[in-house]
């Protein structure tokens, strides 16, 4: 009888313990690593997360844009508030599992897990 009990008590936490423990949100799937791809003719990107701070480093034809600085994210988009150009760049995110679509401006490159 106590094993039954135990089993009763036991199965509806695994139960509800095992749906939020793998659901992170986009914003963990965002953050929890970093991001890359390269494009046809050589151009470079990748996109770092650090805590609250952000770095995007683009390379292409010998020439480096990195742009970094504090971060907020919500479930669709996040912001890097660059200090150094005093400027704000937004972008558009949608993970997909070891693959991610970014959008900045009305384009889309698809950056992979490092």
């Amino acid at each position: 009888m106590k094993k039954l009990v135990a089993v009763l008590l036991i199965f509806p936490m695994l139960l509800f313990c095992g749906c939020r423990g793998g659901d992170q949100g986009n914003i963990h799937e965002l953050t929890r690593c970093d991001w890359a791809a390269e494009r046809e003719g050589g151009a470079t990107l990748r996109l770092e997360f650090d805590g609250d701070h952000a770095s995007l480093t683009l390379e292409n034809g010998g020439e480096k844009r990195v742009i970094e600085g504090k971060m907020l994210a919500d479930e669709e988009r996040f912001v890097i508030f660059d200090e150094s150009v005093a400027q704000n760049y937004a972008f558009s995110y949608v993970p997909r599992g070891e693959k991610l679509d970014l959008s900045y401006n009305g384009s889309t490159v698809e950056l992979h897990k490092i």
